[in-house]
């Protein structure tokens, strides 16, 4: 199978990272036998500042990790031994016929991530950048092979991240994702098929599917239900309650605040969908945790 992004998403159902590793995908097997069935959110971090992958997932075979000791010694020797081989949490692939001796390892710092991959939970993507094909120095200098626009500008490869496209590109991958959704009647409301704590994202806005902004401090919520909540017990409390419960469910709202107000509410309930999923027909697609 050709691994595009389209057959990388719909194949895996399990935590994403990202690196440099070789043209396959570390642990793809046990993503391609994730359940899918239930409640579904992609959740995506975009790193603004970049990371450096080879200081992330390690060679873990004696061959190659000596060829990165010899190439990347000043890295290696700022962590004082910890990042020597014997010092690395090996990684089980699953499909490890695809990598020959190959092997890999993340660093001390991060058990979890190890965790979840060794139990089929997390997969890496490795080789994934702009370039349009694999370019060495020389080509670059003669300008023998194509190359993305503004390579070497940052703004622009953050945008190029996002939408394959420099910066000013009015649509991201992630929100034409979920027009695809929204189109097969897939998410209800569509409202909340994109969500992002990071403000307004280009990569989770589409031609038609556009951003929910939350703050990092949880939903927005009604504050005169909130008050009159709290009032229920006094005299008249419950009747003034069951006022504002009407009118919020009234005609004025529009058909999506509806859908949310419909029903028994026996709490305030969020405008913006939580961990404890509001009557909504459809889970929210992706959701952005905004700039780490």
């Amino acid at each position: 199978m050709i691994l595009t992004r389209r057959n990388f998403l719909k194949t895996t159902a399990t935590g994403i990272a990202l690196s440099g590793v070789g043209s396959s995908v570390l642990g793809m097997n046990q993503a391609r036998a994730a359940d899918l069935s239930g409640y579904k959110a992609l959740v995506c971090v975009f790193l603004f500042g970049g990371m450096d992958q080879w200081d992330t997932v390690y060679p873990f075979d004696s061959d190659t990790y000596d060829v990165l000791q010899q190439v990347r010694s000043p890295l290696l020797n700022l962590y004082n031994g910890a990042r020597a081989r014997d010092q690395l949490l090996p990684l089980t692939l699953g499909n490890q016929a695809s990598f020959g001796t190959r092997q890999f390892a993340l660093p001390p710092q991060m058990p979890g991530l190890r965790s979840l991959f060794n139990n089929g939970q997390a997969a890496i993507v490795g080789n994934v950048g702009p370039l349009i094909q694999p370019t060495t120095t020389e080509q670059f200098i003669n300008g023998s092979v194509p190359l993305p626009p503004r390579l070497f500008s940052h703004n622009d490869q953050q945008s190029t991240w996002q939408s394959s496209a420099p910066e000013g590109a009015q649509f991201g991958w992630g929100g034409l994702f979920a027009d695809s959704a929204i189109a097969a009647n897939r998410i209800v409301p569509r409202e909340f098929s994109t969500m992002t704590t990071g403000g307004n994202e280009l990569f989770l806005t589409g031609q038609i599917a556009t951003p929910f902004q939350i703050s990092r401090g949880g939903g927005a919520s009604f504050g005169i239900l909130e008050n009159a909540e709290r009032r229920r017990g006094e005299p008249g409390g419950e009747e003034f309650y069951q006022a504002v419960l009407q009118h919020l469910r009234g005609t004025g709202l529009t058909e999506t605040w509806r859908q949310l107000c419909a029903g028994p509410w026996t709490t305030t309930r969020p405008i913006t969908p939580r961990v404890e999923r509001p009557s909504v027909s459809r889970p929210p697609l992706m959701v952005s945790l905004g700039h780490r």
